[in-house]
């Protein structure tokens, strides 16, 4: 994602020690083309690397294991949508090379609720890069078709990915968006959130836009109304947030209050017969 255009400027690596730099950070170069390369990262895994921004996309555990871990798990995609009433709409911000996006697709087509996907990004260069190597990239496999089909038309049916629902894309600048108050952008459930960083693109993190998502978004809020089982759970009617020992943190915790009351009496009242704590006194020093 980018907040404004980027002017790209490469210049060749020069000589071997080029290539043991990248090693050494753990990942090694690949097919290359203006713009982007394709990286081995140290696990073996391929990703794409950005020229302009010199960063690499997922560039710790892989492109799927990552979009795995922080939005299908971490977000609670697959039990969220399971019990979802309505349509669920997720953004994807920063669509990239698609593998969040595709990975959530992956995780969610055996689910039967209706899905709507709306991605954002500045470029569509990463995605016709990746598409363009699709048999190095396990993420793209079986969904190359849909995805050229969503950069022509902007927007296709889910069915062809096994889902109920639709996606749809945005290009452009993603904050000018998102705080235009005359764009028109369902509020969703869940957003994907993967900007470059905000050494190489402050605009996505800044606080305005960032503390937007508080009112836009509809995410992972739930109403409770069992308050006692909650938080005061027993070893049977645990289903709450906060483990059984939850009444030991409590018990500690009156006791240190009660402690905290009994000791401040104890020193007012210890200062109060020494004649250097009176007021009187301090004021004539």
């Amino acid at each position: 994602i980018h907040a404004r255009n980027v002017r790209v400027r490469l210049q060749p690596p020069k000589g071997d020690a080029a290539l043991v730099g990248r090693v050494a950070c753990g990942y090694a170069r690949g097919v290359t083309a203006p713009g982007y390369s394709l990286v081995t990262l140290a696990n073996g895994v391929r990703s794409v690397r950005a020229h302009a921004e010199a960063e690499t996309f997922h560039p710790v555990i892989g492109p799927a294991a990552e979009a795995e871990a922080l939005y299908v798990r971490q977000l609670r995609l697959r039990e969220r949508l399971a019990a979802h009433v309505g349509e669920f709409v997720i953004w994807d911000v920063g669509l990239g090379a698609a593998a969040n996006v595709l990975t959530v697709l992956a995780a969610l087509r055996d689910l039967p609720g209706r899905l709507r996907l709306v991605s954002f990004d500045h470029t569509l260069s990463p995605l016709e890069f990746a598409l363009a190597h699709a048999d190095r990239l396990p993420f793209l496999r079986g969904f190359d078709a849909v995805l050229r089909d969503l950069m022509t038309q902007r927007g296709v049916s889910l069915g062809d990915c096994g889902l109920n629902g639709f996606w749809s894309l945005r290009t452009g600048d993603f904050p000018s968006r998102v705080m235009d108050a005359a764009e028109s952008l369902p509020a969703p459930a869940a957003i994907l959130f993967d900007a470059y960083s905000p050494a190489r693109n402050p605009a996505m993190w800044s606080l305005p836009l960032v503390a937007s998502f508080g009112y836009t978004a509809n995410m992972r809020y739930e109403k409770l109304t069992d308050y006692t089982t909650y938080l005061f759970p027993t070893n049977g009617s645990w289903v709450g947030p906060f483990p059984p020992f939850t009444w030991w943190v409590m018990t500690l915790a009156g006791i240190g209050a009660v402690l905290a009351v009994v000791l401040r009496r104890r020193a007012a009242a210890s200062c109060s017969r020494r004649a250097d704590c009176r007021p009187s006194t301090i004021a004539r020093r």
